[in-house]
């Protein structure tokens, strides 16, 4: 606002002039950069429109551009960002009252200009009603690439009831934030990356790396991994991804138990992934039965694999004749001196549960008669 004084007829009148500045953030790489649409509304409605630093979204102002708003199932806009460019953010400023026009609309990242969606879509307005839809718009697209395109499209029937009958873009504006390839700095980017970053790119705005060379972590790659880390080290924390054999915790500082299989255990917790032959437990410190077969026992409980001759059981503590079940010690079809011999765990004297099969024997020996019931 300025004061401007003028006398009328000897009168001193006071006029209060208002100028409005219609700025735009800083850091945009898109203005006055070339742009393309897939059609012209007017000829005052062009592509270019949408990066010359008009702000007026009043579509009668002459600042925005605005493609085909009949007959078109698809719409589009794009802008060559003369280079490849690391983005942060995407701003859009549409048209007053087009809303029902641009709502559904995409945004693409991309590094060639085939079709329209080339590339990464990196946002999609999903809003279920008109007021849902912001009068502006600031997707975060966190992709490094040379064009940014807007596309729009109607289906039969419409996604939204409320949608317009045909797509249509009316851009008054599109900010694109971000920086080139290797620097950054809120409004200039004027700053180089670390020389740390793998591939020598960083975050625009703030300066920290995407990624690290091998055995380096922080906002900048400015740490070294734990030594022992075996496949480097998360970016952000500093904690090992893997860690070399025999070693856990999540730098890598603790020793897995002695009788882990390998010397593997798992890296939170250490506990063993496999024990060694005859041990069992987290940390496979407790002995397996000595009735275990080749000494073999699950590590979560103790289990054997399976037994040696002439026991059964789940810890292989109880006595069979060779031949028996490993779980049940059930014989069945096993000829001793021409009779027929079932032998339970259950069952060594006792009623003969099969009577159609008399005589029958049981007991360790099948020397015992069944008894009638």
């Amino acid at each position: 606002m300025m004061m401007v004084y003028r006398t009328l007829g000897g009168i001193l009148v006071v006029m209060l002039v208002f100028i409005c500045h219609t700025t735009r953030s800083e850091g945009d790489v898109s203005a006055y950069m070339p742009a393309e649409q897939s059609s012209n509304d007017s000829s005052t409605t062009v592509a270019s429109k949408a990066v010359d630093e008009c702000m007026f979204t009043n579509i009668q102002m002459g600042c925005c551009a605005v493609t085909n708003t009949t007959g078109q199932n698809t719409a589009w806009w794009r802008v060559d960002l003369g280079r490849l460019i690391t983005i942060n953010w995407i701003s859009i400023f549409y048209g007053d009252g087009t809303g029902d026009s641009i709502a559904g609309y995409e945004i693409y990242v991309s590094n060639s200009t085939d079709s329209p969606r080339d590339g990464v879509r990196c946002h999609e307005d999903r809003s279920s009603t008109l007021t849902d839809l912001q009068t502006v718009e600031s997707p975060n697209c966190p992709y490094v690439a040379q064009y940014v395109t807007i596309y729009n499209y109607r289906n039969d029937p419409k996604r939204q009831s409320w949608y317009s009958d045909y797509a249509a873009l009316a851009l008054c504006e599109v900010e694109v934030k971000g920086c080139p390839i290797g620097s950054h700095g809120y409004g200039n980017c004027e700053s180089r990356c670390s020389s740390d970053c793998y591939g020598g790119n960083c975050h625009s705005t703030t300066g920290y790396c995407f990624y690290c060379f091998p055995g380096k972590y922080g906002e900048r790659c400015q740490y070294t991994c734990p030594t022992d880390c075996a496949n480097g080290c998360n970016i952000t924390s500093g904690y090992c991804t893997e860690c070399s054999a025999g070693i856990y915790g999540v730098t890598c500082q603790n020793n897995c138990p002695i009788n882990c299989k390998d010397g593997i255990c798992n890296i939170n917790s250490g506990y063993c992934t496999e024990c060694i032959s005859g041990k069992f437990g987290d940390d496979c410190q407790q002995n397996c039965s000595v009735n275990c077969l080749n000494g073999l026992c699950y590590r979560e409980n103790g289990t054997c694999h399976d037994c040696v001759v002439g026991k059964y059981g789940i810890n292989c503590d109880n006595y069979c004749r060779s031949g028996c079940d490993r779980e049940t010690g059930l014989y069945i079809g096993i000829s001793f001196h021409n009779q027929i011999c079932i032998r339970m765990f259950d069952i060594i004297f006792g009623i003969c549960i099969l009577q159609s099969y008399l005589p029958l024997r049981v007991g360790i020996g099948c020397d015992v008669m069944c008894l009638r019931a």
